[in-house]
């Protein structure tokens, strides 16, 4: 078992979600938006963190940090099913002005990428922890039938936007809320899922071999 199902294939959004897709809602899925940028880095909640701006010990910044979670979620709304193509993609650091200058980042600050895969889908995706800039966590959904927008993490926003035309081929715009007070947590619930995959009552959500390729285009995006 890998650990990026903690925040994404654990938690109702995800099913939320994939059950929209699944369903057919908003038709044939072509692109998917994601961007959350923040001015912050990992040592204003974690002063000792400083461990996290040195490459060799954190082997990168927010996309490494956040990235496996991204792309579980994504990718898995579709069955991981889209292979990665072509990619176009950036990454950059020494942004980030820290208060202390014995301070030193070797890590990305900010980067994105414009993905290609073999189904013809395409994906713009877009981290930055050090950025002079703050773009709220958001992902948009589009499909040939409709649209969708909501915030990911669990202790986010529960809304849906559904963006949509009816029969009669008007826009229409649906806000659905999650139900999320079942949910115990996002660690309690991956503890509970390592424990029936321990006594053989369900399989890895995301086995090593699967993470495995997230963070192979994770590397691709900060160019390893």
């Amino acid at each position: 078992l890998e650990c990026s199902a903690r925040h994404t294939r654990l938690q109702p959004k995800f099913h939320f979600v994939k059950e929209m897709l699944d369903n057919g809602d908003i038709g044939e899925v072509y692109h998917i938006h994601h961007n959350h940028l923040m001015r912050r880095t990992f040592i204003e909640y974690n002063p000792r963190g400083v461990w996290s701006l040195k490459e060799s010990l954190a082997g990168g910044g927010p996309f490494l940090d956040w990235g496996v979670y991204d792309l579980s979620f994504h990718l898995g709304l579709l069955d991981d099913k889209p292979k990665l193509a072509k990619i176009r993609r950036f990454a950059r650091n020494g942004i980030k002005i820290f208060p202390d200058p014995k301070i030193k980042s070797d890590v990305e600050e900010h980067g994105a990428a414009f993905m290609e895969f073999d189904t013809g889908l395409t994906y713009y995706y877009e981290r930055g922890a050090g950025v002079h800039c703050e773009i709220p966590n958001e992902t948009r959904i589009f499909g040939t039938k409709g649209s969708l927008r909501f915030s990911m993490p669990t202790w986010e926003s529960p809304q849906i936007e559904k963006f949509w035309v009816n029969k009669n081929r008007v826009e229409k715009h649906t806000v659905y809320k999650v139900d999320m007070s079942k949910h115990p947590g996002d660690n309690p619930a991956l503890i509970n899922h390592f424990l029936d995959c321990l006594t053989g009552k369900t399989k890895p959500l995301t086995p090593v071999s699967l993470a495995a390729k997230h963070l192979d285009i994770l590397f691709r995006i900060l160019g390893k």
